[in-house]
């Protein structure tokens, strides 16, 4: 397994970890297809389970619990504080009508507004906390991140909602996005930096650039470079840099829709949280 720039770490209760870990032989660039933009790369369908050995090197990493750290890539079990949102049946929506009906009604803000407090089991939170909602992906899909105004998929990219230059992107706030479907969801993502891919790629005016197309110049560029795939479980979530990592999800071979709440802010993991 290639170096990793972001170290992933569970949380203590989360099971079967030796599980939730796979890689890939790299990316290839999108061609003809219609469902995607112009440009979009996406990853080889060749993702393998970790070998021991380099699922033993990924969990000697140390924790560092400090309101400098967001480098790293967490998964966490909030069964316990979710259970109402499988309660009001997001699970079972089957459509985004559904999704969007349930997002709109009195019963889900007050879910909504005890999970907020919630939080604060889990997270020390600086500042405001930004829902971006529910999603609805189908089943099937290679990649699953849309650009709403092209209706395209648009491949492995780089969220930019703090608009921050791309060499300012470790102080962006990071993301929480919870798993409220029924089945494992796969967060797939380029274990590198931004700051990295500037460096190897020696580009000088990379503030001009958009932050997924400096991921597709790398890719292109290293087309074996490995993507990782982390399985999340209903009522489990992940925090990551999306705005500090190349990333997507994928639903090939799922049964039932990927359904997912987002959220962004500064999120600082509890102490002992982490193993």
């Amino acid at each position: 397994m290639e170096d990793c720039s972001f170290p992933i770490f569970f949380a203590r209760e989360i099971e079967h970890r030796n599980e939730r870990i796979e890689i890939n032989d790299g990316t290839y660039e999108i061609k003809n297809d219609p469902a995607y933009s112009y440009g979009s790369i996406i990853p080889n369908d060749t993702f393998t389970k970790i070998d021991n050995l380099s699922f033993d090197f990924l969990m000697s990493a140390k924790f560092e619990n400090s309101k400098t750290n967001k480098n790293f890539i967490g998964v966490l079990n909030l069964n316990k504080i979710v259970i109402s949102f499988f309660n009001i049946g997001i699970h079972t929506c089957k459509n985004i009508k559904q999704i969007n009906d349930i997002s709109k009604s009195n019963l889900f803000k007050m879910v909504i507004e005890k999970f907020t407090e919630d939080l604060n089991e889990f997270f020390d939170i600086d500042g405001e906390i930004q829902y971006l909602g529910l999603n609805f992906k189908s089943p099937n899909l290679k990649t699953s991140t849309f650009d709403r105004n092209l209706n395209l998929r648009i491949g492995l990219h780089l969220d930019s909602w703090d608009r921050k230059k791309l060499n300012d992107r470790e102080n962006s706030r990071n993301r929480i996005c919870i798993n409220l479907g029924k089945e494992v969801r796969h967060f797939i993502f380029l274990n590198k930096k931004i700051i990295e891919l500037i460096d190897d790629l020696e580009i000088d005016n990379f503030d001009l650039r958009g932050g997924s197309e400096l991921g597709r110049l790398y890719l292109r560029k290293y087309p074996n470079q490995q993507i990782t795939k982390l399985n999340i479980y209903p009522g489990e979530a992940y925090i990551a840099p999306t705005e500090n990592i190349i990333h997507d999800a994928t639903t090939l071979n799922k049964a039932f829709p990927d359904i997912t709440l987002s959220l962004i802010g500064n999120f600082w993991v509890k102490k002992d949280l982490f193993r």
